[in-house]
């Protein structure tokens, strides 16, 4: 009986304010609620992880590869690179094929 009253006793998300089941509140809170922390990989952001996807689309810590020279370079960086960038031997980008 004391179980079941427990673990089954609904109860409050502190983040989001979902109401649930004790015994899942700890799963929701570490991998489902929408309003748990998250860090973003490339810049090490904390935020909300409904927020991710969009800061991840425009963070400028994230990586893309320069087509000229073959190098990784931060997003926020490839104005200066394209300005600096020391090789003239373009890679081909997805989708170009050499044809003869």
């Amino acid at each position: 009986k004391e179980h079941l009253a427990k673990a089954h006793q609904q109860v409050r998300c502190t983040l989001c304010h979902q109401m649930m089941q004790q015994y899942l509140l700890e799963h929701h809170e570490a991998e489902e609620c929408q309003e748990r922390s998250i860090k973003c990989h490339f810049c090490e952001l904390e935020l909300p992880f409904h927020k991710l996807q969009s800061h991840l689309d425009a963070c400028g810590s994230r990586t893309t590869m320069c087509w000229d020279c073959g190098k990784y370079v931060m997003h926020k960086a490839q104005e200066g690179h394209k300005l600096t960038c020391q090789t003239g031997n373009r890679l081909r980008a997805p989708g170009e094929f050499h044809t003869c």
